[in-house]
């Protein structure tokens, strides 16, 4: 009966890390646009700062922000893994074109 309740265990201690690492720390250039789609845009601010909060950095993280209008709000936080290296960013997206 021992054997099948460390089986058990490490069947349970397996699933629960798996969870813990299912989400992938954020790292590179996103955008963020409304219109958009894929893994690497956000269609909102919110969404954006949530994906922080949920998984972390690991390495520097720019999002460019398509134009537009945006009406939300936004507090920023601190994030696991930002640091003076692994900075975040929030820049105008190179391809806007003004009017």
């Amino acid at each position: 009966m021992k054997k099948r309740t460390t089986s058990l265990f490490l069947s349970f201690l397996a699933m629960i890390m798996m969870s813990l690492t299912s989400f992938a720390q954020l790292s590179g250039s996103y955008t963020i646009d409304p219109n958009g789609t894929g893994t690497n845009n956000y269609t909102s601010f919110s969404a954006a700062t949530s994906a922080l909060s949920t998984s972390g950095v690991n390495g520097a993280v720019t999002f460019y922000v398509k134009q537009g209008t945006y009406t939300e709000q936004v507090s920023l936080g601190a994030y696991t893994g930002a640091s003076a290296t692994n900075t975040i960013s929030f820049e105008s997206d190179p391809t806007n074109t003004s009017n």
